[in-house]
């Protein structure tokens, strides 16, 4: 039920921000860092046992980037929701959740650093009516999957260049 929740919270916000801000993508270069790999102990050189192990339940992973490896569907529909826009790519960094929009294929011209600028204010702005969203988006994550200091990153580029991005906490709302 619990992972329910969290698709349907996931989906709805992801498609409500690619509408209210406008399509993009990451860069091919970017992408996910790996899943984190088994540690072992140094006293006895076997693996540790994870608090999820130790608890039985399934909210105790150690970062939110950890805790979708582990539930690939969650991860699945994330993909699945950036996958309806083409200039909006969605995936975890450690504990963040993060929203790239890619600007420059909706542009269609070459990076001008005047332009980049004049639309950083303008997404600015418009980011200001979005905070209690991706606020909530932390506040729910937190809440179901037991994971402390979760972050929501909306990140806009333009080819290489981060033309504005916005970082989102549980306490950002107003």
């Amino acid at each position: 039920m619990k992972k329910n929740r969290i698709l349907i919270l996931l989906l709805v916000l992801a498609v409500g921000a690619a509408m209210l801000l406008s399509g993009c993508s990451k860069s091919s270069e970017e992408s996910p860092a790996p899943a984190a790999e088994e540690t072992e102990t140094a006293e006895t050189g076997e693996p540790e046992e994870t608090a999820e192990e130790n608890s039985g339940t399934e909210t105790a992973a150690q970062t939110l980037e950890s805790y979708l490896e582990e539930h690939e569907d969650i991860k699945e529909q994330l993909v699945n929701a950036s996958a309806g826009q083409e200039n909006l790519e969605i995936w975890a960094e450690e504990n963040t959740l993060i929203y790239c929009y890619d600007l420059g294929s909706q542009l269609q011209t070459d990076y001008d650093e005047a332009m980049a600028a004049t639309l950083a204010q303008s997404l600015e702005e418009s980011l200001k009516s979005t905070v209690n969203a991706f606020s909530n988006i932390c506040s729910v994550l937190q809440d179901e999957t037991g994971i402390e200091d979760i972050h929501t990153l909306v990140r806009y580029i333009w080819g290489d260049h981060i033309i504005y991005e916005e970082d989102f906490t549980a306490d950002s709302a107003e």
